[in-house]
C-alpha cells in the first residue's frame, strides 16, 4: 500500500499521514494477535482501509529467544528534570 492511500492528520501538530496509528498487540484468550491496517486507494475523500489479524496466535516456538520485562523493578530513587505536565493541556487540547 502507498502512504497517500492513507489519511492525513493535517493539522499543525504532527502533520503527516496515519502509518502506525492502527496497529495493535491484542489478547485473546492469553493469546497475542497482532492488528494492522492495510489500505487500497481512495477515491476522492473516501479512503478504503480494513483491519486484518493473524489467523495463528503469534507464540515463538519452544526455545526461541525473546525479551520479558517480567520481573523488572522501578529504578530506586530515580528522579527526572521534568515537571509532572498533562499532554493535552499542552497542545491546547481538550482530553477525551
Amino acid at each position: 500500500m502507498k502512504t497517500d492511500w492513507l489519511a492525513s492528520t493535517g493539522g499543525n501538530v504532527a502533520p503527516g499521514f496515519f502509518v502506525g496509528d492502527y496497529i495493535s498487540g491484542s489478547y485473546v484468550n492469553g493469546n497475542p494477535f497482532a492488528v494492522f491496517a492495510v489500505a487500497a486507494p481512495n477515491s476522492g475523500t473516501v479512503f478504503d482501509e480494513a483491519m486484518y489479524t493473524t489467523a495463528q496466535a503469534m507464540i515463538p516456538p519452544p526455545g526461541a529467544l525473546y525479551y520479558s520485562s517480567k520481573g523488572e523493578m522501578p529504578v530506586p530513587n530515580a528522579k527526572s528534570d521534568h515537571a509532572p505536565s498533562d499532554p493535552y493541556l499542552e497542545h491546547g487540547q481538550p482530553p477525551f
